[in-house]
């Protein structure tokens, strides 16, 4: 049986490694493992990587900027961007040398094919117009003065090699300032503002100084080669001379006396450019490619022994350099030949000291503080301390002991390590081990076996335990918080507390494929392909994977003392608080915020799943450490979990048009513009492709806009006026950037967009519904005009009637009783004969009045007259006073209009004189410019309501006859009564139908001299 387990796992073994040979990267070839603490990234040409790139530099605002052959470049860690330069000037035809960041944070780039030097200032290029440039700028560096120096690499020693730039001109400074034969290169300043650079000639190196204030270059005695110098972030010098690499002058600025050398070894550099925040060396290898030396500038006593190299087999663009640099997130940036490539610290770093043949496997136990881990070179405790060996014998497994130390499973034996002692008990007999096991509160050492049985160990021996348990559907045994022993069976729990055993069925929750049973706290977490289990005593809580799809398929769970809890998948690793995963398994609807690492961070492949036991722990320091199918990494929370602020959030570039307005913050765009597209970006360079947008549009976009990870943002059919646009940015989807960047945005009119335009459409309108509504109303006063001169031709017609034949036969009657009555004799009968006469002519003459009142026109005033007689006639007998008011210009009134108005009058008073009861009552006439009014108040009992309401009283037709002649003229009649308060009868005519002559305003005086017609 041990050979056949033997050779299975030899013939696992080789497949693995068959496997790793494939895919481990060219990177394991290096010769120094120095640069495993850094993530390599590049972007080559054919990833739209500008050709030619020379130099590269970060401004202030966080961009950072790329000199190529073709031109000037920003890289906001995803895209390149070249930016436009003046038309006709010599930058166009020029390739981008050197950069320099000024302290007032502008940029400065100098130009070959005598392109000279040019400035970034408001979103533009602005040639620095120089009186003579030179074929080729070489260098550009700023002195503490602000002055700007510019060398050039011309063979004329007389002119053209230094420029410097002061009070806004050039000045050619060779001869002026003292300076030898021989062509330059450099500079650099360092921290008390001496300028340094090299002169050569005929391969004989000087370097050269000039101090603040000063107007003549010193030479220096230290021999340098033809390569500049470099000023680290303290402000000291160094160079490269025939010692090797040396620090010649310190912060101080004044030359060391005895300067410090970095010897000469293999991968040494042979040109250095930067210095990390941590010390190291970073520069050009020799022969090729990128040289690293960690805690360089401590001294160099030892460093060349952890120094290491970087070259195209090791994944580098080229090795043909022409820059490197550092910004200010400690990223190192390397132009190539080929490509842009970065260096970033990784957040997961290889432990270099834990070796072995890693495609067999490795094993890891935590007990408290210590950390175990085991390979096929021996047992190697990770923690507390620096990692250290503590065993060259192997083990098939191992598990953390009761206390200190920990259980090994070996081919001879059991071994128990603890306080460096070694206890030793042999293996169970006839039987074959897995790897898992465990110890118990009780002090029993449990193992599997290959059968999927349990045994255990004490004082008196091996042991089997006295009824058969559920087979482990897994090879992990764990410990619980108090002490006792947990693993799965199928879709169950078991649990052997002391001699008990207690089963948690597990398949009513749908687990699925169980693939790790882990314990933190008081809790034990079971993993399976439907999602995360929490076991807490009885109770089981449940995140399902739809919810959060990285709990499910677990390959390890930890949670550790700062109050993390780990969860590690296959090719990533979540970071959640132990707080907010508790919070989410009590609460369905509760957020869990996580950081992501993935192999973007240096984490490594896991190994298989045929190695179980635990594949991270945490270490007394506080580092995590995990097992991959490569060796063994630790990743340090406190320095990825750090609370890092929000990226900046620029606007790059707004588009309208065919227009391209670059770096804005207000645009006014050409009236007509109706669509635009923005460009944004935030300048993260560490992890760029995690950022995350939102946006809005502040009077188009109700809401932000999640935008992904989608840098552009396009609108249309957008009218004139004022818009603000607004975007954040997040790395982690959690802490967004405030306030953001803005842009305010300004869309001229048109002149039929304009507000005069608008102003002119509506007045043009109001004077077609003012038009419309006038001719409304003459078509409604022409009706009414009409119907008037209808029944005033029936009144002239019944007037003409009533004189021709009613009248006349009267008149007719009243002669021939006249001739009866003069032939009687007896006065009693003449008398009454001659009364019946005189009633009879009093008769006629009332019936010419009414005919008269038919044919004629009434004049201006005589409705006001008519109804005063008609008041004081009804009020000769005694009765209230009735009085008669009279308001605006009088106008004559249709005929109509007057007869039924008056007719209206008469009832109103009559109802008052009889049922009101009031002191006083008064009648108002108003002529108004609109409407003609009348009005009839009472201060009587008023009419009850239910009459109001009926209309009039039953069988009584006062009330409807005065509506009715109302509604005959075109007019209104409202009554209004209260109860005790009185009774109001208004009436209301349209001037155009109560007045007999008519008024025409502007309009109709427009309409008359357009028709030729007169205005009355």
């Amino acid at each position: 049986m041990r050979a056949l387990i033997a050779a299975c796992r030899g013939l696992l073994a080789a497949t693995l490694a068959a496997a790793a040979m494939h895919s481990v990267p060219a990177a394991a070839q290096r010769t120094s493992d120095v640069f495993d603490q850094f993530r390599h990234d590049r972007w080559m040409i054919y990833d739209g990587a500008p050709t030619g790139m020379q130099m590269v530099r970060q401004t202030g605002d966080g961009w950072i900027w790329i000199a190529a052959s073709e031109g000037l470049f920003r890289f906001d860690g995803v895209s390149f961007e070249r930016i436009q330069v003046p038309q006709g000037s010599p930058l166009e035809r020029a390739s981008a040398g050197p950069l320099l960041v000024t302290r007032a944070g502008e940029l400065w780039v100098g130009y070959n094919q005598s392109g000279g030097v040019a400035v970034y200032r408001g979103g533009q290029l602005r040639p620095v117009p120089m009186p003579k440039p030179p074929l080729s700028v070489t260098a550009l560096t700023q002195t503490p003065d602000g002055a700007v120096w510019a060398f050039s690499a011309v063979f004329n020693y007389d002119y053209g090699r230094i420029y410097r730039f002061a009070d806004g001109h050039w000045e050619d400074v060779d001869r002026r300032f003292g300076l030898g034969d021989g062509y330059v290169s450099g500079g650099c300043v360092t921290a008390d503002g001496t300028l340094w650079f090299t002169r050569w000639n005929q391969d004989r190196g000087v370097l050269v100084h000039l101090r603040p204030g000063g107007r003549r270059f010193q030479d220096s005695a230290y021999p340098v080669s033809r390569s500049g110098c470099f000023a680290d972030p303290q402000g000291r010098l160094w160079v490269t001379g025939r010692d090797g690499f040396v620090m010649l002058a310190g912060a101080d600025g004044k030359e060391l006396a005895r300067p410090i050398p970095f010897p000469k070894a293999r991968g040494a550099p042979s040109w250095t450019e930067a210095m990390d925040s941590a010390g190291g060396l970073w520069g050009w290898a020799a022969p090729s490619g990128v040289f690293y030396s960690p805690g360089a500038a401590a001294g160099p006593q030892g460093v060349p022994d952890r120094s290491g190299r970087f070259s195209v087999t090791d994944g580098l663009s080229s090795d043909i350099l022409y820059d490197l640099f550092i910004d200010r997130d400690g990223n190192v940036w390397v132009t190539t030949e080929l490509g842009l490539d970065r260096f970033r610290r990784a957040s997961a770093v290889p432990e270099s000291f834990v070796q072995g043949k890693f495609s067999d496997g490795l094993g890891l136990s935590q007990n408290g503080p210590e950390l175990y881990a085991d390979t096929t070179q021996g047992m190697f405790q990770l923690s507390p301390g620096a990692p250290r060996k503590l065993l060259e014998q192997t083990s098939i497994g191992h598990c953390p002991g009761r206390g200190t130390g920990i259980w090994m499973i070996q081919e001879t034996g059991i071994v128990r390590l603890r306080d460096g002692r070694q206890t030793r008990f042999p293996l169970p007999s006839g039987e074959d081990l897995t790897s898992a096991c465990a110890e118990d509160r009780l002090g029993r050492f449990w193992v599997g076996t290959v059968d999927g049985a349990l045994k255990w160990h004490d004082a008196g021996g091996w042991h089997v335990p006295a009824r058969p348990l559920p087979k482990p559907n897994w090879w992990d045994l764990v410990p619980t918080a108090s002490g006792d022993i947990a693993y799965t069976s199928g879709t169950d729990l078991v649990r052997i507390v002391g001699d008990k055993l207690l089963v948690t069925p597990l398949g009513q929750y749908k687990p699925g494929l169980i693939t790790n049973l882990s314990t933190g706290g008081g809790d034990i977490f079971v993993s399976g392909s439907n999602g995360l289990f929490r076991i807490r005593g009885n109770r089981i809580a449940r995140i399902d994977w739809r919810r959060f799809p990285w709990v499910a398929r677990l390959r390890d769970l930890l949670q550790t003392p700062a109050g993390d809890t780990w969860l590690m998948r296959a090719f990533f690793t979540s970071r959640v608080s132990t707080a907010d995963l508790n919070r989410a398994f009590d609460d369905p609807s509760a957020p869990l915020d996580r950081v992501v690492l993935d192999l973007r961070d240096g984490l490594r492949p896991p190994q298989s799943n045929d190695f179980s036991g635990r594949q991270m722990g945490v270490g007394a320091d506080g580092r995590v450490w995990q097992l991959n199918r490569y060796g063994v990494s630790f990743i340090d929370p406190a320095r990825i979990l750090r609370e890092a602020p929000p990226p900046p959030v620029m606007i790059r570039a707004l588009t309208a048009a065919g227009a391209i307005h670059r770096d804005p913050a207000t645009l006014i765009l050409p009236a007509g513009s109706h669509a635009f597209d923005i460009a944004y970006t935030a300048l993260s360079y560490t992890y760029p492709e995690r950022l995350r947008f939102r946006y809005r549009l502040e009077g188009v976009d109700e809401d932000w806009i999640d935008a992904g990870s989608r840098r552009l943002a396009s609108y249309a059919n957008l009218g004139p006026g004022r818009y603000r646009f607004h975007v954040i940015a997040s790395d982690n989807q959690h802490n967004w950037s405030s306030p953001g960047a803005l842009l305010d945005v300004e869309i001229r009119p048109t002149f039929l967009q304009s507000w005069p335009f608008k102003l002119l459409c509506a007045v043009l309108l109001i004077g077609l519904l003012w038009l419309a509504y006038s001719l409304r109303l003459r078509a409604v006063a022409n009706r009414i005009h009409q119907r008037m001169a209808d029944r005033m031709a029936e009144r002239e017609r019944i007037a003409r009637e009533l004189h021709d034949t009613l009248l006349q036969g009267i008149q007719g009657l009243m002669l021939r009783f006249q001739s009866v009555t003069d032939r009687i004799s007896d006065p009693l009968t003449r008398q009454t004969l001659d009364d019946a006469l005189d009633s009879a002519d009093a008769v006629v003459v009332e019936g010419r009045e009414r005919v008269r009142d038919l044919r004629c026109v009434p004049a201006a005033g005589e409705l006001a007259h008519k109804i005063d007689a008609f008041a004081h006639a009804m009020t000769e007998g005694g009765g209230p006073p009735i009085r008669l008011s009279v308001s605006g210009a009088q106008r004559p009134l249709h005929a109509l209009v007057t007869t039924e108005a008056l007719r209206i009058a008469e009832e109103a008073l009559r109802n008052a004189l009889r049922h009101a009861a009031s002191e006083a009552i008064s009648v108002d006439l108003d002529y108004g410019r609109g409407q003609f009014g009348m009005r009839v108040r009472d201060a009587g009992v008023g009419i009850p309501e239910e009459i109001l309401a009926a209309g009039g009283r039953l069988e009584h037709y006062g009330l409807v006859g005065m509506r009715e002649r109302a509604g005959r003229i075109g007019g209104r009649l409202a009554i209004v009564s209260r109860s005790g308060e009185g009774t109001e009868v208004m009436l209301s005519v349209p001037a155009r139908a109560a007045y007999a002559e008519r008024r025409r305003g502007f309009l109709g005086w427009l309409r008359a001299i357009a028709g030729g017609g007169q205005a009355r």
